[in-house]
């Protein structure tokens, strides 16, 4: 299914038999219980573009932009109300909200890490500002990994003293990063030239995995990664989008094995669908059984 929306939707997450989805416009929740139909719940107004998104404990949390950070509650999905705002000094472009914190990351500010559980205000807890201008956020135990992208650094900074961030390790990569995603034990960095795999079983010593190389470096890149079970899914700017089985021997990533009409945004998967942000017509509900098939 695929709901239209004007402007162009940038990121998704799945609730409690809702979704919410964004553009550099507006937020938008939908019904999600239906299996023919994904009805719209309510609009509301959200300037700037959406970089990432994190739902927890009924309540959205936006990197948004040059606006910073910014809440939503979502008790009710139908009626969101905007609960607070916490600005920076650049642009907000990941967050994940983890055992009552909530991990921003700013292109200038670097990471925050703010308390979560009472957002009105957000207090901050610590700070840190790695080299490079970082984008993409994971964390995993007591690190979190932030690619500075265009500077092909991936930092390892330990957050276990909130007051004391620091930098355990920098990793530099072969290539840009463009997404990062984490699956039990193994973090996925999506890179230019195609996706590492990085071991994370000996806490605080990663070990570089197995690579996926593009089959034609005139190929598009992948942008955007999810994983979900044994698969991940890779979207890019240009309408394709990839199904990669990871139980499989390594193979040169091929040819788009799904298509899209526009730039891929962030996905959002559940077991029964992959909610893939279109932005040549909106966000689309597929099914995620392995064959994305519009559901």
């Amino acid at each position: 299914r695929t709901v239209a929306m004007k402007g162009y939707p940038s990121a998704v997450a799945v609730g409690d038999g809702y979704a919410l989805f964004v553009n550099n416009e507006r937020l938008i929740t939908i019904d999600t219980t239906m299996p023919t139909a994904c009805p719209v719940l309510a609009e509301r107004d959200n300037p700037d573009t959406v970089f990432g998104l994190a739902l927890a404990a009924n309540r959205a949390y936006l990197a948004n932009g040059s606006q910073g950070l910014r809440v939503w509650d979502l008790t009710d999905p139908a009626a969101p109300v905007a609960r607070a705002a916490y600005p920076t000094h650049g642009i907000a472009m990941s967050v994940i909200v983890q055992d009552g914190l909530v991990y921003l990351v700013d292109c200038d500010d670097g990471l925050q890490i703010l308390a979560a559980d009472d957002p009105v205000p957000l207090t901050r807890l610590g700070a840190f500002t790695p080299l490079g201008a970082p984008e993409r956020l994971v964390v995993a135990g007591d690190y979190a990994y932030v690619a500075s992208g265009f500077a092909s650094n991936l930092h390892q900074i330990a957050i276990t003293d909130t007051a004391q961030l620091h930098t355990a390790a920098t990793h530099l990569t072969a290539s840009m990063i463009y997404g990062l995603a984490l699956r039990n034990n193994a973090l996925y960095v999506v890179l230019e030239d195609g996706l590492q795999v990085i071991d994370l079983m000996t806490p605080g010593q990663p070990v570089l995995g197995q690579h996926y190389p593009l089959a034609d470096a005139a190929m598009p890149h992948p942008w955007h990664i999810a994983v979900q079970g044994a698969h991940a899914y890779l979207g890019d700017t240009q309408g394709n989008g990839w199904l990669l089985d990871l139980t499989a021997p390594v193979q040169p990533i091929g040819p788009p094995t799904y298509p899209a009409v526009g730039n891929v945004g962030a996905m959002s998967l559940t077991d029964a669908y992959a909610y893939v942000p279109d932005q040549g017509v909106g966000v689309r509900r597929v099914a995620n059984d392995h064959h994305l098939d519009v559901a």
